[in-house]
């Protein structure tokens, strides 16, 4: 008895080894991967945790890893795939259905998307991701007013998080609720200093601000943060529609001037600059409408 138990001892201690160093191995290479990822070096991230797959092949969580790192290169099919095999292997955990769902969504596919979201939400009926996933799906195939009861449901979960605000903020305009949509985006600029507040919500908040015909308002905040040095050029365009909007056709000229300075090669400025050299403008607004 005493042999063949030392036997068996000897016989599991290559296996357990080989385990230890594979798990060691694997660990590594997932955190070269995910100091590369986060400096933004894909391609890298992708190698390491491809090794790291290698030595642990049935790991959801680093197939998770090279899934996103496969996104961050715009590798959308294989990031797909890639992540409804992690999917799988870990039972369907609801985080990692909601990141393949955001993958199918950009590859449009809403409905898959936002079966996955259901699923997630039937396994974690508190997870905001899920129910913002599901909203995104749902105003995707432009049912707004479901976008906008889910993202409220997720709003209720966790109602710090501005990426549900702006959709939030963006349903109401859909709905064409500016009024509320002014409403919501105030919530998110009253957090940040006039110098720091978020390039996305100030431009919503010009949008519902000339929906509700309050041009020198929209003008007024676009003018503060075109002072800025970290906008970019849609703000300064924005700018410019609201002015010619007010009549204000030199003051749209010369924000134009200035913006091709600051972003030399923009389509959108020089395409706008083009329009207004004209006697008869033809720029298009978000209502469909041209400047008079």
């Amino acid at each position: 008895m005493f042999v063949c138990g030392f036997c068996g001892c000897q016989a599991l201690q290559p296996f357990s080894t080989s385990m230890r160093d594979k798990i060691s191995s694997a660990r590594q290479w997932t955190g070269n991967g995910l100091s590369a990822l986060g400096r933004g070096a894909a391609r890298e991230a992708k190698s390491c945790f491809a090794r790291a797959s290698d030595e642990l092949p049935n790991d959801p969580r680093i197939l998770a890893n090279l899934a996103r790192a496969h996104y961050q290169q715009g590798e959308y099919p294989q990031a797909v795939s890639v992540m409804s095999q992690a999917v799988e292997l870990a039972g369907g955990a609801a985080d990692l259905q909601v990141e393949l769902g955001n993958y199918l969504l950009a590859t449009g596919q809403p409905e898959k998307a936002r079966q996955l979201a259901a699923s997630a939400i039937k396994s974690n009926h508190r997870s905001a991701s899920a129910w913002l996933l599901s909203g995104r799906s749902r105003s995707a195939s432009r049912d707004w007013s479901g976008a906008l009861s889910d993202y409220q449901r997720a709003l209720g979960i966790e109602h710090e998080r501005e990426d549900i605000q702006m959709e939030v903020v963006e349903a109401y305009r859909q709905l064409n609720q500016p009024l509320r949509a002014l409403s919501a985006v105030e919530q998110i600029l009253q957090r940040h200093p006039v110098d720091r507040q978020p390039e996305v919500a100030i431009l919503a908040k010009s949008d519902a601000l000339v929906e509700l015909k309050q041009l020198d308002p929209a003008i007024e905040i676009l003018e503060i943060a075109s002072r800025r040095k970290d906008v970019s050029g849609t703000l300064w365009t924005k700018l410019a529609d609201a002015q010619v909007r007010a009549g204000r056709l030199d003051q749209a000229r010369t924000t134009l001037a200035k913006a091709q300075e600051k972003y030399p090669g923009d389509a959108t400025i020089t395409n706008f600059v083009s329009e207004l050299g004209s006697q008869t403008p033809r720029v298009a607004f978000a209502d469909g409408t041209t400047p008079k």
